[in-house]
């Protein structure tokens, strides 16, 4: 004989949570605690935490660089009130940086990687 949730349900009663009106799956007799959704990934950080992603030299090289397309894109930075990481203009500045060797190859995958808790703005 095998295990019938249909059966099962009728014998125990609904696998619903009370005060959260969760159904939990039933599976050969036993109550399966329902998996937690993954967490949404923070892709908007505060500008201060965007900056503290470029070690001291890439930001000397920033700071000083006579590009004017790099003059631009720290203009814009410092104007902004937070960072998208998935802004296109961020995204291809951060590309920019990286073909102009400011950054080393391989940097902007890092520079862009999902925040933390602690980048959020306003924490």
């Amino acid at each position: 004989m095998s295990f019938n949730p249909d059966i099962h349900e009728k014998i125990y009663g609904p696998s619903v949570n009370p005060e959260t009106g969760e159904v939990t799956q039933v599976e050969k007799g036993y109550r399966i605690k329902p998996q937690e959704a993954a967490p949404e990934p923070i892709r908007v950080i505060s500008v201060g935490s965007f900056r503290r992603r470029f070690t001291l030299d890439e930001d000397v090289l920033i700071e000083t660089s006579t590009d004017p397309k790099v003059r631009v894109l720290e203009k814009r930075l410092m104007a902004s009130t937070y960072v998208d990481l998935d802004f296109p203009e961020t995204v291809q500045g951060i590309g920019y940086l990286e073909q102009v060797g400011i950054i080393a190859a391989g940097r902007s995958a890092e520079i862009l990687a999902d925040g933390t808790d602690q980048e959020r703005p306003g924490r």
